[in-house]
């Protein structure tokens, strides 16, 4: 029996991006729950996986979707970072490409430390796609891939990259994690990783915040934020194209509200575009790095709109909803499954301009502000934002992620609050 908190390193190398702030969250959060825990990013590490071994760029056709296509070639390993890390009692790996290389993840599962694979995507268990963009050859070996680039890699770089992690899951200590069932499911669904080694555990959030804004004005204030606006799998033509419907058919109803957009995110001349063709004033904020000033903006909103064609549980969704902020998202993904969960928001039919539309206008009209459906929200929409609190508490997720992953039984790990709700 252990008699003392397992020491944890959790490894990211995307500081900036989703998992990366995830990855910093957790260790934080595991931190504050007493845990020895180290946070190691590139600026720790001081050296990455070379290039030879693991290529930066892209080796997606882009035909399908943009989203990044990784290339590795199994057979990197420093002895160094192997020693270092097992000295550890977990190894929690979450969007790690290049700072960690998959044969010294082979190497600690074969000297028996805990490794921990959390899935901000579905790469730890593809043969290099991050989203299957709908293809289902995960669950077969990932031949025949649809989105590698032959020009740049042959098609048999695929199915080995996949052998090389079914491999690595074989191994008793290496599990699997994921802030959605979306997710997770679906590595079970390959095959690769056993039910009782994937787990559910949401993204750890302590609001900067306890409260929304007052509202200021008469207008429904709609968020659109990604940290690229320009990215297919994001869906921000549709987005646009679906608000422009919108304001349309506001314009010709005259009890509509005005509604204005704040976008946050790196975007192109073609959104820009595409924002102006909405008519609605807009505000684009670019990308923001501090946390704080994206806060004040989502305590502001009234509606957040993610049209991804495939998600996690996305941080803006957790961000957002700890203020009220009603989502309106696409069926059939992570952000349903939020909605869903805290049976709060609106989830457009399909993925058409209509459609969305149609869900818009129902957000929209549920928050005008004064009307009658505006006053019956506000006690629903308080419950969500106390249940997204709870749901994702930093000692709740530590607490989670202790109990799964470290202790054998028997070891005494603090309980989860009988205050949270059962998601």
């Amino acid at each position: 029996m252990r008699d003392r908190a397992p020491s944890v390193a959790v490894l990211s190398s995307a500081p900036s991006g989703g998992a990366g702030i995830a990855a910093k969250r957790l260790a934080e959060a595991l931190a504050g729950h007493g845990v020895a825990c180290d946070f190691i990013d590139i600026a720790a590490l001081g050296e990455n996986v070379p290039e030879d071994a693991r290529p930066s760029r892209s080796f997606s056709n882009r035909t399908v979707t943009d989203t990044h296509f990784t290339v590795e070639h199994p057979g990197f390993c420093r002895g160094w970072l192997v020693e270092m890390l097992a000295a550890y009692d977990i190894v929690n790996v979450h969007w790690a490409l290049g700072l960690i290389a998959l044969e010294e993840m082979a190497a600690l599962a074969r000297r028996g430390v805990t490794l921990v694979l959390t899935l901000h995507d579905f790469h730890y268990v593809s043969g290099g796609c991050h989203y299957p963009a709908g293809c289902g050859g995960m669950a077969v070996g990932c031949h025949a891939c649809p989105q590698i680039d032959r020009s740049l890699a042959s098609l048999t770089v695929p199915p080995r990259a996949r052998r090389f992690k079914e491999a690595l899951f074989a191994h008793a200590g290496v599990h699997l994690t994921a802030p959605s069932h979306y997710v997770r499911d679906g590595a079970v669904a390959t095959r690769i990783v056993p039910p009782g080694r994937a787990h559910v555990i949401r993204n750890a959030y302590q609001p900067l915040s306890p409260a929304p804004a007052a509202r200021e004005g008469g207008a429904v204030r709609l968020m659109l934020i990604a940290d690229s606006l320009a990215e297919r799998r994001k869906n921000m033509r549709l987005a646009l194209e679906a608000l422009a419907l919108l304001a349309a058919r506001l314009a010709a109803r005259e009890d509509a509200p005005e509604v204005v957009l704040d976008l946050v995110g790196a975007s192109d001349a073609e959104v820009t575009g595409l924002v102006h063709e909405t008519g609605l004033p807009a505000t684009q904020h670019g990308r923001i790095a501090e946390h704080a000033a994206i806060t004040e903006i989502y305590r502001r909103a009234d509606l957040l709109l993610t049209p991804s064609l495939e998600d996690n549980w996305p941080n803006i969704l957790v961000e957002a909803g700890v203020y009220g902020v009603l989502p309106v998202a696409g069926p059939g993904h992570g952000c349903e499954e939020f909605i869903r969960s805290f049976d709060f928001g609106v989830v457009a039919g399909a993925y058409t301009v209509d459609a969305f539309a149609d869900a818009l206008e129902r957000a929209v009209d549920r928050l005008a502000p004064g009307g009658a459906a505006h006053e019956r929200l506000a006690g629903p929409r308080a419950e969500a934002a106390r249940a997204i609190r709870i749901a994702h508490a930093p000692d709740r997720i530590a607490g989670r992620f202790l109990r799964r992953l470290a202790p054998p039984a028997g070891a005494s790990v603090p309980a989860a609050p009988l205050t949270e709700p059962a998601l």
